[in-house]
């Protein structure tokens, strides 16, 4: 694998947090195009907190940009933790009491598949490459906290399998709130897993 499209989204503000995090790292990476690694192309997505837009809006661009096929869909959210959390699957049916930005509960999403689905990327080998190199905490879980995130994330794997052009990979990444970790250092740590995922797809695939 040469040159990789990686389609990178966030999310806007919810409830308290006025200033996501994963939406300070796209801002953050969009500004500063000179750092991304030359064999990767990256394009940005900035998602509402909303069971019914957020799925739309990834859904209808995936379908107005035919000319980017993604070979990853990389979806980033933020969570309470002070550590980056790679999430292995996305449930169908969802489990927060939270209500969205737009006041709808979780019954509001519609799933495109009526299954749990799971990333086909090899998410343990991921960590244990970048636990090697990183000073931050990586944790692997398989419950992606079933509000929004997961949501966007099971949409995310359908969209994927959907693609029959080429393989198209989905994964999610929790990461700590600004007050944690600022967004230039959040933003290096995702740079560097891409540049993990493209060894890791290439020993895998």
């Amino acid at each position: 694998m040469n040159t990789i499209n990686v389609l990178l989204t966030g999310f806007g503000p919810f409830g308290k947090i006025h200033n996501n995090a994963s939406a300070a790292i796209i801002n953050f990476l969009r500004d500063n195009p000179l750092i991304h690694p030359h064999n990767i192309n990256i394009k940005f997505l900035v998602l509402p907190v909303s069971y019914l837009q957020a799925p739309s809006i990834l859904k209808k661009w995936l379908e107005n940009n035919p000319e980017f096929v993604p070979d990853l869909i990389m979806s980033l959210g933020v969570h309470r933790g002070d550590y980056f959390r790679f999430e292995t699957k996305a449930r169908f049916q969802l489990t927060s009491k939270a209500q969205d930005i737009d006041g709808c509960s979780m019954h509001a999403f519609k799933p495109l598949i009526q299954h749990d689905l799971e990333s086909s990327l090899n998410i343990k080998l991921l960590c244990e490459r970048l636990s090697e190199q990183s000073q931050h905490p990586l944790v692997v879980s398989s419950n992606a906290g079933g509000y929004v995130c997961e949501a966007i994330y099971h949409t995310s794997l359908s969209l994927a399998l959907a693609i029959n052009e080429k393989s198209v990979i989905s994964c999610f990444l929790h990461v700590p709130s600004l007050d944690i970790l600022p967004a230039d250092v959040q933003s290096h740590f995702v740079l560097k897993s891409l540049k993990e995922y493209i060894l890791v797809i290439n020993s895998t695939f």
